[in-house]
């Protein structure tokens, strides 16, 4: 009896064991994935705004408009890896109107391709890796790996940050510093922030030049060429 109560009690122990085990890997197993979801019928809306230089006036013009992308449907592609489409639709603002009031009409379909390390997305045929995994901070790559742009280092700036993006609150959000250059007569500045369980919630794209210097003034407050885009999230589902 005694030799059996030892038995039982052995069996326990390593079964409580097996357990704890298992909770310690599959905590340890988090990737980091659900910064950028993929499921049909994921879409996000945006408010982009943009300013745009004259070449030969140098004058800014401005343009402000609601963008909105959904993922559609999933297929195989050539290299026989399951894809989703991305379908992305555009409602210009009107004065006049509110963005309600405004049909949407389709812009572009782009790819994402998840893979087990990494998410990659088509856009306007060029192919960037967008995030890589497991997510980890200060973690680098090249987020022109797939395509012929040269080289172009990203990396995780932060990671699981409290804040809040056009009065949302977000609890866990990320930045991926995409470049950053700064000259006397040029300025850029790329990075994507994500929020889990939402994705992309905020981009900033900047490419000033001017060859107008001006002691102690940056670039972006003398801009007599390139652009300026903002990205920010409006609603998700």
């Amino acid at each position: 009896m005694f030799l059996f109560k030892n038995i039982i009690i052995c069996f326990t122990l390593v079964a409580l064991f097996s357990s704890c085990k298992k909770d310690n890997v599959s905590t340890t197993l988090d990737l980091g994935k659900d910064y950028f979801p993929v499921s049909i019928g994921h879409y996000i809306v945006y408010d982009v705004d943009s300013t745009v230089y004259d070449e030969i006036t140098h004058q800014p013009t401005t343009y402000k408009y609601r963008l909105k992308e959904i993922i559609t449907q999933s297929f195989i592609n050539d290299e026989n890896t399951t894809s989703y489409r991305l379908e992305r639709y555009i409602k210009y603002f009107d004065s006049t109107k509110s963005y309600d009031q405004i049909p949407w009409q389709i812009k572009n379909v782009w790819t994402i391709i998840p893979y087990s390390n990494s998410i990659e997305k088509v856009e306007e045929n060029i192919r960037y890796v967008k995030l890589i995994f497991p997510i980890k901070q200060n973690s680098q790559w090249d987020g022109n790996a797939k395509n012929t742009l040269g080289e172009k280092k990203y990396n995780y700036e932060y990671i699981d940050n409290s804040e809040n993006i056009n009065n949302i609150h977000f609890d866990k959000v990320l930045k991926v510093k995409q470049y950053e250059y700064r000259s006397l007569i040029k300025y850029q500045n790329e990075y994507e922030k994500y929020a889990k369980n939402v994705g992309l919630v905020y981009k900033e794209m900047i490419n000033l030049e001017s060859q107008n210097i001006i002691p102690n003034v940056p670039v972006e407050n003398r801009a007599e060429k390139g652009y300026i885009l903002r990205m920010q999230i409006v609603e998700w589902k």
